[in-house]
């Protein structure tokens, strides 16, 4: 019988296969049936949260076997039930369809209903699947996982690539990755720590946790070996801020002839420190993200990663949501410098052809990021500055417009950080970018940094009104 539903899988006699037929009154009487319904309405499951604060499984009207579990932190994943006999047995299976958050209801029951039709048909698709990924290998299976995985980001991608290939594969990529044992996963974490390389112990770690928790919710594995294992290094949080006498060096330096940097890092850097942004959001800036440079109100917005037909496509932010940055005049006049030596290319600031061997293509079409990061290296080398980088430049502004009794969303919204307290409406319906106190944030900052490279730092700082509203 169809577990969580008003069906019977009976065995035909004659060839052992199984048929879908109505159940008789009997659904109530079923081991571990769903006691909630949802009627076939988007509205309706989007809403369905936990009863009473304890994990709830709701099954869906209409869709034989599909059922919606809610956490008690509101989390909510689709999946379908069934039940297969087995010798004199009967066994229950539960399949994981995907999260309420990326799939949609009508998504779910079409999912539901080509389990279901394996089903009748004969098939057991969870020990099939099980079947199946225990005989792949770890290097089958992690490799599969970094081409279909739509969550993971370009960069992490790129880096559990590299991890996976010289520091996993070697040990454990051709084991079964159902195999795979903790002891084995330990061993590779202790020889990275005996190279003294402790964060990337740790990297290494979340780059096999991560493939085997993305395999346990397809039923791919049933277990984690990398679960529980202990980090190697300890995580301190930066609370680095430049003093205003480091800033003035800094501004003031960034138009010294002798640090040896090219006009595009020095802007990139200008822009970075005056804006808040990340670096490689600024190095990768695009002419087509820029609006109003010359009027009144210019901004830039930086994409986010967008969702169309199941398909995520990636933005440039870090944490994929769309980041509107009211420009400051001074942040505007560097675009607008920029753009106009940048020529015919898209991005503002294209990647040095002079620098990229004949007959090959660059890695970046603009600047890379890690060239900006070195380049600050050597800024501050030359300059005698201790300890100073460039996502330092966050924390100055944050810490500056707090101290003057910035709104904390204001900062936020500047650091494109989301709140640390968030309800239902904050996160689905609240999107408010609240431009003009950015703006009035960004502009008081951009002058103040000006100040201080004219040694008018503390004169321009008492000039600033708290901005509370």
């Amino acid at each position: 019988m169809c577990h969580l539903c008003a069906i019977r899988l009976t065995v035909l006699p004659n060839n052992g296969t199984y048929m879908l037929r109505p159940s008789s009154g009997t659904r109530d009487k079923m081991a571990g049936i769903a006691k909630h319904v949802l009627p076939f309405n988007s509205q309706a499951v989007n809403k369905a949260g936990p009863r009473n604060g304890k994990l709830t499984e709701w099954k869906i009207e209409g869709v034989p076997g599909l059922t919606l579990v809610v956490q008690p932190t509101g989390v909510a994943t689709y999946f379908v039930r069934y039940q297969v006999r087995i010798g004199a047995k009967r066994v229950f299976r539960r399949s994981k369809i995907g999260d309420r958050k990326l799939v949609t209801l009508q998504d779910a029951r079409k999912q539901a209903f080509d389990t279901m039709t394996k089903v009748e048909a004969g098939d057991d698709p969870v020990a099939s699947a099980k079947a199946a990924w225990t005989a792949m290998t770890f290097k089958q299976l992690a490799e599969d996982r970094l081409a279909s995985d739509v969550e993971i980001s370009t960069r992490t991608r790129n880096e559990y690539t590299a991890m996976l290939k010289y520091d996993v594969y070697p040990v454990i990529g051709d084991h079964p990755a159902g195999d795979v044992t903790r002891e084995q996963v330990a061993t590779i974490l202790h020889g990275i720590e005996k190279r003294g390389a402790l964060r990337h112990a740790d990297h290494v770690k979340s780059a096999i946790s991560s493939t085997y928790r993305w395999a346990m919710g397809r039923n791919l594995v049933s277990e984690n070996p990398a679960s529980g294992l202990a980090r190697r290094s300890s995580s301190v949080a930066r609370t680095r801020v430049l003093s205003e006498d480091e800033l003035r060096t800094l501004w003031v330096g960034l138009d010294r002839d002798d640090t040896g940097l090219s006009w595009p890092v020095r802007a990139i850097l200008k822009l970075a420190f005056l804006t808040g942004q990340r670096r490689l959001e600024v190095a990768g800036a695009r002419k087509s993200e820029l609006r109003d440079l010359g009027g009144t109100a210019p901004t830039w917005i930086i994409p986010g990663d967008s969702k169309v037909g199941g398909r995520v496509t990636e933005g440039r932010t870090k944490n994929g949501k769309e980041q509107r940055v009211p420009l400051s005049r001074q942040a505007a006049a560097i675009f607008r410098e920029a753009i106009g030596r940048a020529g015919s290319s898209e991005c503002v600031f294209p990647a040095d052809m002079k620098k990229v061997r004949i007959g090959r293509e660059p890695k970046h079409p603009h600047l890379h990021a890690d060239s900006i990061t070195m380049a600050m290296h050597r800024l501050c080398f030359v300059l005698g500055l201790q300890d100073a980088t460039i996502h330092d430049a966050r924390r100055c502004i944050a810490t500056w417009l707090g101290e003057r009794g910035v709104r904390p969303d204001v900062i936020d919204l500047i650091l494109n950080h989301a709140p640390k307290v968030q309800d239902v409406t904050r996160r689905h319906y609240n999107h408010a970018v609240l431009a003009e106190p950015v703006r009035q944030a960004l502009q008081a900052w951009a002058d103040h940094v000006e100040a201080v490279g004219r040694g008018e730092g503390e004169r321009a700082a008492s000039k600033v009104v708290a901005m509370r509203s």
